[in-house]
């Protein structure tokens, strides 16, 4: 699931980056166009966390709590496709692009073609490694019981072959961003995304378990790679032929564009993936569940976030462009008011109210057992969120590669901070090293204001997380010294709203600290069109 949210954020980027150059070209059919993408794929991103809400009790229940485990370390084998990938989906939505645009249908074919090739031996790699590593990684590194240690092999090696359909899948889910027809891209998808889930419900009824679902979720994946192919052929590129090829330029061209992606990519499998690798092989795949059902519930406060200020990327590379650093300031100031209260507002309910939660969607023993997890994760994704602005400006402003140094430095100090905090904390020190990542978010917003906004006011990144951490605190102190109810359905709703609301409201106010310093800079005015890329 993870990896596909990251697939849908990056595939936002590029969209929100592609609005930017049709705003400057003033071409208005075109940015209906990209308006049209941008809500097709905003159903794409939302379709498989709902649909994994309403699923992820059933699976618990049905195949017990040390399964689940398995089958969540397992999807985590199936997340590095992005690590394998060394960028080349990211490198051949450009190219694509670029020689689509110049007419040269030779040069998409190259490099499609190229990319294919790459990712056909990647994938027979992989399934070579899965399948003969799968035994040691089981015996030797994981914590499985003995039980299921033939199980959890067995998916392993599965999942080697998982590799290598979503490399190639990925290809021709390039081909269709390339082209722009998210619309598209979006109608496979989301039924795609529906058919998975409900292949996995069906396997887990029909009593084949974990390798039943890995499995399912291969053939689902394969099925919509023949289909994406089918209508690429008819609709896209007639004359396409999806054979291998070795092509010294267009490789060139796509591994050197890549990097920047692959090393990005790394850091999210540093941020997101290792801390699970982690718990499995120190603790046990029975404390992994618990950990990666609150991790979903609560990492949709950024996603959410995320998606809402994704214009920010192309309107701040607009208007830096432009050189009007008070206007970047108001607006810069302004989303943070809304991303840093939006925050507070999704986590603090969850906070107060995470044993009642778990307990409506999960049951009272899963409860018991996790909700502390969901409440130390709802105020890390609420610390996170304040880094979302800080991160578009950044990418927007062309600094490309300071947040890809950034990436890298988050993952390998979340990940490090797993070492240290897992064995002596259990799964409850995974939660506590997500906010090792907390300093890259500071040193990348004081980036922004001396660099973006020209504001010299070094201390305005530490006031911009005193909302959230005075907002916690008093909730803090809430569940401490209050007795929260038990509430059922129908009353807690309303009560998540009601203190949503009041702590956005306080967080909303506390922001006021931050100040805008618009009026107090001096604009730094610079010629049009010159742009800072890939400092």
């Amino acid at each position: 699931m993870k990896d596909s949210l990251n697939n849908r954020r990056r595939t936002l980027q590029r969209l929100v980056d592609d609005v930017k150059k049709r705003i400057l070209r003033g071409n208005s059919i075109l940015v209906q166009q990209s308006l049209k993408n941008a809500g097709w794929n905003s159903v794409e991103f939302m379709a498989l966390p709902l649909l994994w809400l309403f699923a992820t009790p059933f699976f618990v229940k049905n195949l017990g709590v040390e399964r689940y485990g398995i089958w969540m370390l397992v999807n985590v084998f199936l997340g590095f496709s992005g690590m394998m990938s060394f960028g080349l989906g990211d490198a051949t939505i450009k190219y694509v692009s670029k020689y689509r645009a110049l007419n040269d249908a030779k040069g998409v074919a190259r490099v499609i073609r190229s990319t294919l090739t790459v990712y056909l031996l990647l994938g027979a790699m992989g399934c070579l490694v899965s399948f003969f590593g799968a035994p040691l990684l089981v015996t030797r590194v994981f914590r499985v019981q003995a039980q299921n240690i033939e199980l959890a092999t067995a998916c392993i090696r599965i999942a080697g072959f998982g590799v290598a359909v979503r490399l190639i899948d990925g290809v021709l889910s390039a081909i269709f961003q390339g082209f722009e027809r998210y619309d598209l891209a979006a109608m496979m998808s989301v039924p795609t995304n529906i058919a998975t889930v409900l292949a996995d419900v069906v396997m887990v009824l029909a009593g084949l378990g974990v390798e039943g679902i890995v499995a399912g979720t291969i053939v689902v994946i394969a099925l919509s790679a023949i289909i994406k192919a089918v209508v690429i052929r008819q609709r896209i590129i007639p004359s396409l032929k999806l054979v291998p090829i070795f092509d010294k330029m267009a490789l060139g061209e796509i591994f050197g564009f890549g990097i920047y992606s692959w090393l990005q990519g790394v850091g999210r499998i540093l941020l997101n993936e290792v801390d699970q690798l982690l718990i499995a092989s120190l603790v046990s795949t029975g404390a992994l569940t618990y950990y990666t059902v609150c991790l979903q519930l609560a990492q949709q406060i950024h996603a959410f976030l995320a998606k809402a200020v994704s214009f920010l990327f192309p309107l701040a590379s607009v208007i830096h462009e432009r050189g009007e650093t008070e206007r970047l300031n108001r607006i810069y100031f302004k989303a943070l008011r809304f991303v840093t209260t939006g925050g507070v507002a999704l986590g603090v309910p969850m906070f107060i109210f995470a044993k009642n939660i778990l307990t409506i969607w999960m049951g009272a023993a899963f409860a018991s057992q996790s909700a502390a997890l969901l409440q130390i994760l709802a105020f890390s994704f609420s610390i996170l969120a304040t880094s979302i602005v800080p991160y578009y400006y950044l990418n927007g402003a062309g600094y490309v590669r300071i947040n890809t140094a950034f990436s890298l430095l988050s993952g390998v100090l979340v990940a490090g901070a797993n070492v240290l905090l897992i064995p002596p904390l259990g799964i409850l020190g995974a939660c506590w090293a997500r906010l090792a990542n907390t300093p890259t978010g500071l040193v990348s917003r004081t980036i922004v204001h001396y660099k973006v906004l020209n504001d010299k006011r070094w201390y305005v990144s530490l006031l911009i997380l005193s909302p959230v951490v005075l907002t916690y605190c008093g909730s803090l102190l809430i569940t401490v010294f209050v007795n929260i109810p038990t509430f059922g359905v129908a009353l807690l709703l309303p009560a998540l709203c009601g203190v949503g609301v009041l702590a956005g409201a306080v967080a909303y106010l506390l922001c006021a600290f931050t100040g805008n310093p618009a009026s107090s800079t001096v604009p730094v005015l610079r010629s049009p069109g010159v742009s800072p890329i890939n400092k």
